[in-house]
């Protein structure tokens, strides 16, 4: 599949279930700290980023997700996600994002 038939897809269904779609400007998502907008480095392993000046770490994915869900919220003057928005799953756990960690799994 080509990346452009998948967002088709998504904004095919979206639309069906009278879904809005935006995008997202996705550049420099996995350079940044989300907490504190430091600028982060590998540690050790490839996938992990850590912030020198908060001591932030994760997946370099999940902050890239992170800091596109900020970007989107500045872009759209939104304060948090909607709360009748579907969980995010992780491992077959419900994930609640909190300001100052990175996740908590419930279930």
């Amino acid at each position: 599949w080509s990346f452009r038939k998948l967002q088709f897809i998504i904004e095919y269904k979206a639309k069906l279930n009278g879904i809005n779609v935006i995008y997202v400007n996705p550049k420099s998502t996995s350079s940044y700290c989300p907490r504190c907008g430091g600028r982060l480095s590998p540690k050790g392993r490839y996938r992990v980023l850590r912030c020198k000046r908060c001591g932030f770490e994760e997946d370099r994915d999940v902050i890239a997700v992170l800091n596109l869900l900020r970007k989107y919220q500045m872009d759209v003057g939104a304060s948090s996600v909607h709360p009748e928005s579907p969980s995010m799953k992780r491992g077959g756990k419900a994930i609640r994002y909190e300001r100052n960690e990175n996740y908590k799994s419930s279930g």
